[in-house]
């Protein structure tokens, strides 16, 4: 049973255990993750590739399902517990991307490429780390809350990211795949500026955000 703990005048549920089947599959990810990283035979650039489409797929995944919920939430809502294991599996493919670049194939980004990725990956971590209730009652659900809406902007440095990262001489050039992924990332930022122009209300906890059936925390 979740026990409820005051702060500041808040009673916010802390679960008396981890969600055992869920963690299992994140973990199983994150190791076959660092096997590919770490493995000379899969060291190479397409398994990298393949690390920073999965982080952009399961980030884009985790932001639609908050805007498209907005619109039709009989539809959606359901799918928001899993925003935050979309996620945390999007950090951890980022983290391989970031390592491989640097580690075994040596590459050195530079410019814009490298601004842009950086900060992406900074951020994008933070959001992962932060994603629970205890970010929240820390930082106090306003604070939290203004800090997770800059992953748009991350996102749409994402996509800059991977224009400039796929142009190679002065050429850009995508294969299907990653045709696909950077349009997701495309589709989710309107999706995100089609509810904000419609004039949804702000959520006000954040169970809004991941879809608990726990008492939320509320806005201090």
């Amino acid at each position: 049973m979740a026990k409820a703990v005051p702060r500041n005048g808040v009673l916010s549920p802390v679960p008396a255990r981890a969600p055992w089947a869920e963690s299992a599959i994140m973990a199983a990810v994150f190791f076959l993750l660092l096997y590919a990283a770490f493995s000379p035979v899969l060291s190479n650039p397409l398994v990298d590739k393949i690390h920073a489409l999965q982080a952009a797929t399961f980030l884009s995944m985790a932001f639609l399902i908050g805007s498209l919920s907005r619109f039709w939430p009989k539809l959606f809502d359901p799918l928001k517990p899993y925003r935050q294991t979309l996620g945390f599996l999007g950090a951890v493919s980022a983290v391989a991307h970031v390592f491989m670049v640097y580690v075994p194939l040596g590459w050195n980004p530079s410019g814009w490429v490298l601004v842009s990725g950086g900060f992406v990956f900074v951020l994008f971590l933070a959001m992962a780390l932060t994603s629970n209730r205890a970010a929240v009652e820390k930082l106090g659900y306003p604070l939290w809350k203004r800090f997770h809406t800059l992953g748009y902007v991350a996102l749409f440095l994402l996509a800059v990211h991977f224009v400039l990262a796929e142009t190679k001489k002065g050429v850009f050039s995508l294969n299907p795949l990653e045709t696909a992924v950077l349009a997701l990332v495309v589709i989710t930022l309107l999706a995100r500026a089609a509810a904000f122009l419609a004039g949804h209300p702000m959520r006000q906890s954040y169970d809004a955000h991941f879809g608990s059936k726990r008492a939320s925390i509320k806005k201090r």
